[in-house]
Formats: structure tokens, C-alpha cells, sequence
């Protein structure tokens, strides 16, 4: 057996572990694409959602700590690579949830007069990215929690609201699988955070050019379109957990780790049972 026949077996008994049921088509001629059957639960995906600055990052970092590697940390614009060239995953259309919700970010872009065509272009391939990783990730795992910053709600929040106004089925369809970690703060809080970012040299690009009251502008606006998104989220029964930024992180990633976890007793958490977390 060469090299190449082992590591395509090796990937298949991977796949089956996880519980995936791969299918691999021998004839080069066939049509017939290689699929693959998902017998697994899907991920929690667990959303850290939260205004530019207010330490979403932080937070979740401290959380994978306190987990001891029981969740997998995620950021929206970290690229995933499907399985490759001959491993399919049955994904041959988008489901018409996404296809309403870019309808809608793809309007909000192309009316923003404030970005330039190429700060557009450049949004519109991240969130491309945004919606291939979400959608890979629900194909890919197993069993698993999923902890994301900067993921699809935090960045499709005024999107999503105006989803849940005009069609509350797709929007349901979209937060399903999904528990909610919401950070708050005062506004001195997040512009301490944000001064404390631009004396490292980490500046949020939506924050560039940007005086001190145009930013407390921008600030209040995204901090209430991720307020009303989690109440709309509730609405759908979606779990929700708030902590204050301005609060001991150590203590604020221990509710969520003690969040997430209840989550395995829940209906919608018992698959956390088979997971590292919910052992």
C-alpha cells in the first residue's frame, strides 16, 4: 500500500470516528460524487456577542482556559478548508435561510455611503468567509462545542433582527444549535478597552478616521442592534448568558464555562454528554 492509499484510508476511519459515513467512488468516469451521510449531532455553536471593544476576545480566551481544551475557540475570519478535492459533503446549495440573510448584508453593503468600493470588496469577502465557515463547521463536527468570536450572528445582527421581523421561520432556522454568551458594558468601559487596543497597535478597521464622539456614536449603535438580536434570540428560546465587562474576566469566563455546561442537561444540549466538555 502506498502512501497516498494510506493516508485516503487513514482519512476515511478518521471520518467514520467522527461519524461521518464516507462513500468513495472508484470510476473516474462516474457522475456520481462522493457523499457523505452525517450520523452525528451537530455542534453547540456557543456565539460570544458583544460591541467592538468591550472584550469578546478576552473573554473567550479565558474561557478555553478555564475548559482545559473541553471547546474548540473559532473566530469568524479564521479560513476552514473543506475535507478536499473527492470528499464531499452533500453541501450543493445554500439553504435559503443563508440565501435570505445575504440578501439582506449584501443591500446593507451596497447602500453604506460611508466605505469606499474597495473597503466594500473587502467586507463582502469576509463575509463570504463568514458564511462558508458556518456552514463547513455544521458539516464538519461532531459532537462538539464551538466557542465564536466574531462568528455569523455577532456580524449579521441588524440582518438578523430585521429576519426576525419578516420571517420568523428562516430566522429560527439560523440560531438553532446556538446558546449565546452577551458581554455588556458602559460606554468608559469600552473606550478604556478601545485606547488600551491603540496604544498596542490594534485598531478595529470600522474605527479608523473616527473622532471621540463620532466613535461613542458608533459604539451605541452597535451595542443596541446586539441587545435587541439577544432578545429577539430569547424570543426563539434561544440560552442566553450576560456578563459585564467591567467585572473580574476570570470570574465573568467561569459563568460562561458553568453556562455552557448546564447546557448538556437541556434538550437542546444533551449532545454535550459524548463531548469533552459535558463528560
Amino acid at each position: 500500500m502506498n502512501f497516498i492509499s494510506y493516508a485516503k484510508r487513514i482519512s476515511r476511519s478518521g471520518f467514520h470516528a467522527m461519524g461521518f459515513d464516507v462513500v468513495r467512488y472508484r470510476s473516474a468516469k462516474s457522475r456520481e460524487r462522493p457523499t457523505v451521510s452525517h450520523q452525528a449531532a451537530p455542534p453547540l455553536m456557543v456565539h460570544v456577542l458583544g460591541a467592538q471593544g468591550v472584550g469578546k476576545s478576552t473573554i473567550c480566551q479565558e474561557i478555553l482556559r478555564t475548559s482545559n481544551n473541553g471547546v474548540d475557540l473559532l473566530y469568524g475570519y479564521t479560513r476552514i478548508e473543506p475535507p478536499g478535492r473527492g470528499w464531499i459533503l452533500g453541501f450543493d446549495e445554500m439553504p435559503s435561510s443563508f440565501e435570505k440573510l445575504l440578501e439582506l448584508k449584501l443591500k446593507s453593503i451596497s447602500e453604506d455611503k460611508r466605505r469606499t468600493v474597495h473597503a466594500k470588496l473587502r467586507h463582502l469577502y469576509f463575509i463570504y468567509m463568514l458564511v462558508t465557515n458556518h456552514v463547513w463547521l455544521t458539516k464538519l463536527s461532531f459532537n462538539r462545542v464551538k466557542l465564536v468570536d466574531s462568528g455569523l450572528l455577532q456580524h449579521f445582527a441588524p440582518e438578523l433582527l430585521i429576519l426576525h421581523r419578516a420571517d420568523p421561520g428562516a430566522f429560527s432556522k439560523l440560531v438553532e444549535n446556538s446558546i449565546i454568551v452577551h458581554c455588556v458594558g458602559d460606554m468608559d468601559t469600552i473606550l478604556s478597552r478601545i485606547d488600551l487596543r491603540k496604544k498596542c497597535g490594534k485598531v478595529i478597521p470600522s474605527h479608523w478616521g473616527l473622532d471621540k464622539n463620532s466613535l461613542k456614536d458608533h459604539i451605541e449603535i452597535y451595542r443596541s442592534e446586539r441587545m435587541h438580536f439577544v432578545e429577539a434570540a430569547r424570543q426563539h428560546g434561544v440560552p442566553c448568558l450576560e456578563v459585564d465587562a467591567a467585572e473580574n474576566t476570570r470570574d465573568n469566563a467561569w459563568k460562561a464555562y458553568e453556562f455552557i455546561k448546564s447546557q448538556r442537561n437541556s434538550p437542546q444540549g444533551e449532545r454535550l454528554k459524548n463531548s469533552a466538555l459535558g463528560g
